[in-house]
């Protein structure tokens, strides 16, 4: 090891390759000899403390862990203690790669204690502001260089506390180090609340996209046209050329109360009217192979669309039945049918075939019918069919609640209209949410690279009245000296 001459020819440390350059009044250091880490606390059994579960640990920026109040007889043993200004680290993934970290603020009587999958670290006599670690903590370098020396089994891995203490960190003048903390604190203030401002614009566009459909299909969204074929005339057809079943009346009643008005050159009639409704199969999941026809299950709708990353598959001559009324064909609807996602709809757009599994529904659509047009209305029901299927401990739709819900049917050319109107208006509302998005990124880039340049001397000018980071330095190893005497002494433990 050699001693950094760069910056400063009489270093008290040794920080063989410099990860960036810094300031000539700033010295290259390691963690470990400017804090206490991992410290022990004494405190008396009977004193009510903090206690910090890693579910409290927050992986926000400037949002430091939250606790429960324990006594500390009952956390003082196989827990990690810390204490006021104490900066933590979390160490086990995925925590450290979600960013958990914070600066203990504000705990019961100062003193705390929590999960074992922290590290701590303690100033050594405020002389290193907790605030400047975390900062240099939440730097994407520092995570970068983290995630690649983590050791362990997958799912099980760690940063070692060797990492860690040894890691490099650049130190300057303490009255520096407040004005970087300051000027962090106010940057990301600024940009924080224009990102609030941009998520509500995103809400916006969302509850646009749902005044849209909740338009299109009451009639609302554009004018009628007097020449348009009547809707009523559309359902006599499909009466004549497909009668009413005597087994399914239900399904095929008049909508007695309709749930809203619609233009008098609509008519109200019921899905199973509409289109038919065919359910899934029944695979076996033994059965079930790495490659083959791919099983469309009620987790390949995702986003609208079909997308299964990970899918399983099956042979059909593993089955007796026949299986073409399941086929899933380019272009086809389909609908969860229970679960956390009941009522969700996603259009196959993959180019391949699926095979139908059980809770999922696929819509067959007549000629009197937009397959586009349906889609829509069943969008504008998601949330209406999740509360119509609850009440149970799995939510669930059935075919025959499916087939039973009341329908607003268009002229078939008003239809067409539709459709084309809300396409053009949902294009410009994605291009709308895309900026939004990037405008987001831009400000979450904006932030990782603030926090480097505040670790490397770039975010406030230096003032040469203020001192050198190499002097601060001496301090410290000064004061640390005395205060493990001190402990030593009097039994201790830092």
């Amino acid at each position: 090891m050699t001693t950094n001459t760069t910056n400063t020819p009489h270093s008290l440390t040794t920080v063989e390759h410099p990860p960036f350059e810094i300031p000539p009044s700033w010295v290259w250091t390691r963690l470990g000899e400017v804090t206490f880490v991992n410290p022990k606390n004494t405190c008396d059994d009977s004193l009510e403390v903090s206690f910090v579960p890693m579910n409290l640990v927050s992986g926000k920026f400037n949002e430091h862990p939250s606790f429960e109040r324990r006594l500390w007889k009952d956390i003082k043993k196989g827990f990690t203690h810390f204490a006021n200004n104490d900066v933590v680290l979390a160490k086990i993934t995925p925590c450290f790669e979600n960013g958990k970290s914070g600066v203990m603020k504000d705990l019961l009587n100062g003193f705390g204690a929590g999960t074992t999958e922290l590290h701590v670290f303690r100033s050594i006599a405020g002389l290193v502001l907790a605030e400047f670690v975390y900062i240099h903590f939440n730097t994407s370098l520092f995570r970068q260089n983290g995630e690649k020396n983590m050791t362990g089994s997958a799912g099980q891995k760690r940063v070692p506390l060797s990492f860690v203490k040894d890691y490099p960190l650049p130190l300057p003048p303490l009255t520096e180090q407040k004005r970087i903390v300051a000027k962090v604190d106010a940057c990301f203030a600024k940009l924080d609340a224009t990102d609030a401002q941009l998520a509500y614009a995103e809400s916006l566009v969302g509850q646009c996209r749902k005044s849209i459909l909740n338009q299109a299909v009451r009639g609302q969204l554009l004018p009628q046209h007097a020449e348009d074929e009547p809707a009523i005339e559309l359902l006599k057809r499909i009466q004549a050329e497909k009668p009413v079943s005597a087994k399914t009346p239900k399904a095929f009643e008049a909508v007695e109360y309709p749930p809203f008005e619609i233009p008098p050159s609509w008519v109200w009639t019921r899905l199973g009217k509409m289109c038919d409704l065919q359910n899934g199969f029944a695979f076996k999941s033994d059965l079930f192979k790495a490659t083959g026809l791919p099983v469309l299950r009620i987790s390949s709708i995702q986003n609208r669309e079909i997308c299964d990353n990970r899918p399983v598959f099956i042979h059909t001559e593993d089955y007796k039945e026949d299986l073409s009324q399941y086929l899933v064909k380019q272009g086809d609807l389909v609908i969860a049918m229970s679960g956390a996602t009941t009522g969700k709809v996603g259009f196959n757009n993959t180019n391949q075939e699926f095979i139908l599994n059980q809770r999922v529904g696929l819509f067959r659509t007549k000629t009197a019918l937009e397959l586009i047009y349906l889609f829509y209305f069943l969008l504008d029901r998601v949330e209406e069919n999740l509360q119509i299927s609850t009440g149970s401990a799995q939510p669930n739709l059935s075919t025959e609640q499916i087939k039973h819900t009341p329908f607003p049917l268009p002229p078939l050319d008003e239809q067409k209209r539709i459709v084309a109107k809300v396409d053009a208006c949902f294009a410009q509302l994605d291009a709308l949410a895309e900026q939004l998005k990037a405008q987001r990124q831009h400000i979450q880039q904006s932030k990782k690279a603030l926090l480097q340049r505040a670790v490397s001397g770039r975010l406030v000018p230096q003032h040469a009245e203020e001192g050198t980071g190499h002097d601060l330095l001496k301090q410290i190893q000064a004061e640390k000296h005395t205060q493990i005497k001190a402990t030593t002494k009097k039994g201790k433990s830092l």
